[in-house]
Formats: C-alpha cells, sequence, structure tokens
C-alpha cells in the first residue's frame, strides 16, 4: 500500500511539472519588457551620474566608488542587458537611447539637482550595491546576471535568497517548515492538490524548477506504517519501486534532513502532452516527519531529443539544489 501511494506522489508531482513546463512557456512580449524595463533603469543610473558629474565635479569620487560598488555584482547584469538590447534594436539603438535620455529628462527635472540631492542618489546607488533595489529590477538584474546564470549557487551563496514559509498553508496538512531559495525565481501558489508552492528559475523565463508537497500517509485499517516500513523504502532498492514505468532510475539513497530520515531521488521521465512531447531530469528529497511526507522536488525541462542540453543545465544547477535543500527548516521542532 506504501509504495502504491508514493508512486502516486511521484506521479501527481511529474504531472504537475511536465504541464507547467509546457503552460508556462515565456511570454516573449513580457520579456521584451523587462528587458527593456532593466535597461533603462541600468542606462537612467548612468545618465543621472553623469549629470552630477558635469554639475558637481567635487562628486566625482564618489561617484566613481559607488559605480565600482554597483559594478561588483550588478554591473556584468547591466552589461549583459544592454548587449541583448544592442542585438534586439541594432543600427536603431542610437535613436532608442536618445529618446530615453529625453523621457527621463523629462521625468527628473536636472535643473533641481543640487550637492545634497547629488549626494542623496550617489548614498542610494551604494545601498543598491548592497542588494536594496526596489522589485522588478532586483530581479531582473539578478536573473541577467550571467555570472549566476553560469554558476546558479553563485547567487544563493552571495545571500540573494528570500525565505518561503509554509506556516497555516492550507495544504501544508499542519507543517510549519521554512526554505530559502533565490530571489531571481518567481514563486507562486500551486495550482494542484497537494502544491504548497512553485517556483521558476530566471524570474519565471527559464526551464529549471522547484516544487514543495506536502501528502500525508494513508493508514490501513487505522494503523499507521512502522517505522521499519519507512526505513525500508528509503534505500537505492525500495525507492527504485517508486518510479512509474516510463521513468528511469538515475540514483536514489537515504539522507537525513533536519535530523529526519528521509531520501534523495534521481531520474529521468519523459511526458507527451498533446503533439509536445517533453524530456525532464528530477531531483527529489524526500522528508519522513509526523506520517506525512514532505518533498522538494526539482526538475530542468526541455524537448525530448535535447538530453544533453537538459543533463548539463541539470548539473549545473545541482550544487543550487543542495543549498536550497540544506536550508530546509521544520519550524515546528522548535516551538
Amino acid at each position: 500500500m506504501l509504495n502504491k501511494f508514493l508512486l502516486s506522489l511521484f506521479i501527481v508531482a511529474i504531472s504537475f511539472l511536465s504541464i507547467n513546463a509546457q503552460e508556462e512557456n515565456p511570454d516573449v512580449e513580457k520579456l521584451r519588457f523587462e528587458l527593456f524595463s532593466t535597461y533603462g533603469y541600468c542606462k537612467s543610473q548612468d545618465w543621472t551620474f553623469q549629470r552630477i558629474a558635469d554639475g558637481f565635479p567635487e562628486l566625482k569620487l564618489e561617484i566613481i566608488q559607488a559605480k565600482a560598488e554597483f559594478d561588483i555584482t550588478f554591473g556584468q547584469s547591466c552589461t549583459n542587458v544592454q548587449n541583448i538590447i544592442s542585438k534586439i534594436l541594432g543600427s536603431k539603438l542610437a535613436e532608442y537611447d536618445k529618446t530615453l535620455k529625453d523621457r527621463l529628462a523629462d521625468a527628473i527635472d536636472y535643473s533641481k539637482l543640487n550637492f545634497q540631492s547629488s549626494q542623496s542618489f550617489i548614498n542610494k546607488v551604494r545601498e543598491r550595491a548592497k542588494g536594496n533595489i526596489e522589485s522588478p529590477f532586483k530581479e531582473s538584474l539578478l536573473a541577467f546576471n550571467p555570472t549566476f546564470a553560469e554558476n546558479p549557487g553563485a547567487e544563493f551563496s552571495r545571500g540573494f535568497t528570500k525565505k518561503y514559509r509554509t506556516n497555516n498553508h492550507p495544504k501544508a496538512k499542519g507543517l510549519d517548515f521554512e526554505i530559502s531559495v533565490p530571489i531571481s525565481w518567481k514563486a507562486r501558489e500551486g495550482n494542484r492538490p497537494n502544491v504548497i508552492q512553485f517556483f521558476k528559475e530566471k524570474n519565471g523565463y527559464g526551464n529549471t524548477y522547484m516544487l514543495l508537497m506536502v501528502l500525508e500517509i494513508p493508514t490501513l485499517n487505522g494503523i499507521k506504517p512502522t517505522q521499519k516500513e519507512i526505513d525500508s523504502i528509503f534505500t537505492s532498492r525500495g525507492l527504485k519501486e517508486f518510479i512509474p514505468e516510463n521513468g528511469t532510475f538515475i540514483e536514489g539513497k537515504p539522507i537525513v534532513l533536519e535530523g529526519q530520515k528521509g531520501a534523495m531521488l534521481t531520474y529521468d521521465m519523459v511526458e507527451q502532452r498533446l503533439e509536445l512531447k517533453l524530456r525532464l531530469r528530477f531531483l527529489s528529497y524526500i522528508v519522513y516527519y509526523k506520517s506525512r511526507l514532505i518533498m522538494i522536488q526539482f526538475a530542468t525541462s526541455g524537448k525530448e531529443e535535447d538530453t544533453e542540453s537538459i543533463v548539463k543545465e541539470f548539473v549545473k544547477n545541482r550544487p543550487l539544489f543542495q543549498l536550497v535543500a540544506n536550508s530546509f527548516i521544520l519550524m515546528d521542532k522548535y516551538k
């Protein structure tokens, strides 16, 4: 009974992620809007610095310092966005910049720019350098950072994270736990039973996802599974039984997370929805607690034939998956 239940758990997760992989294809116009907005954010900061330097030469050193601080973390992001916009606009870039600059001048009355307000702006940029940037620009700058794109775990390690807590969430089945995820991963409520929250990389435009699930383990005639039965399923041999027939087992082993027994499972699936076939590679962290299974499920998806690129992307993200899983805290245990 328990084996069949866990098999159904994976089928639910697979179904949810495969559907989202197809339904949540990036909106091209929305992505373009985000790109151009972020471009304007970066350019307006540079142009404002130039105005201050022209009007108050004595502040040039402070400007250089503030810009250097900002560039350490976000300079690559701005450069990357500018390169993308340059490719999109081509020969029309100069004309677009002029229009953007004119609109900025209309929005900001530079004639009222004085020494005090100039220093205030410089200090504001220094705060931005620490990550104190308003949304959605913060998420966009992190998502377009080429260093973080190449090494997703670096964003997490640098402290650009946000916490998600399940306290009082109806799908959490009474459990209260917390987990940290990269700021650039866009979150939304799960739209399937038992799926609490869904996260997607690159501010919602990537092919790697995470979901949080909680399921109650059913009883047989009111009798709960014994600890021995639970332990037996969290083995490499036991975990193989939970992979659906069209899945390929890659790795499975027992783990301990937050002092609770569980398992880590990696497997591949090919899912078809209408005429589209998707290949997904999954990494699941499963924790047993209070007769419930908590699942932290990661997946990278792509077209069925793109196996090599999917595996490459998955491997690149795996250190991040481990960092996120290790941030898991069972708040129930500390109440």
